[in-house]
């Protein structure tokens, strides 16, 4: 999964961006970062996205085999060998991803980082009316 570094990194970057709102003054710089961050959620949740398309494409794939392996004439050793294989690593595989979205629990994280998100634009509106 080479999105597992993105999650790794993305509360990191989040709280760095942060950072650096609460210190900017500048409405420019508040307002590229804030645009920075959206572009960065919108790439965290089309990643959960992916994690859970990947995961009902494993369920799917360990259903169809399954139900052939059920359905089919009486399997040679060796090919019983390796249908086992592919559902053990299908079910691993489902089992991480399972736990993985469990951890992340990307409904309360989006809601949260877009909570964020909003409080940024309060600031952006607040810079806006101290403008002269």
């Amino acid at each position: 999964m080479g999105d597992l570094k993105f999650f790794k990194d993305f509360k990191q970057k989040l709280e760095s961006l942060e950072n650096r709102v609460v210190a900017a003054e500048d409405l420019i710089q508040v307002r590229q970062i804030r645009a920075k961050l959206a572009i960065d959620l919108e790439k965290y949740k089309q990643s959960i996205t992916n994690c859970f398309d990947s995961l009902w494409d494993k369920r799917n794939t360990y259903n169809q085999l399954l139900a052939e392996s059920i359905n089919s004439q009486p399997l040679e050793p060796n090919q019983y060998k390796q249908k086992a294989n592919q559902l053990k690593q299908l079910d691993c595989d489902i089992k991480a991803l399972t736990e993985f979205i469990n951890q992340v629990n990307p409904e309360v994280t989006i809601a949260n980082y877009e909570e964020r998100l909003n409080s940024i634009s309060e600031r952006i509106s607040a810079l806006n009316n101290q403008r002269p």
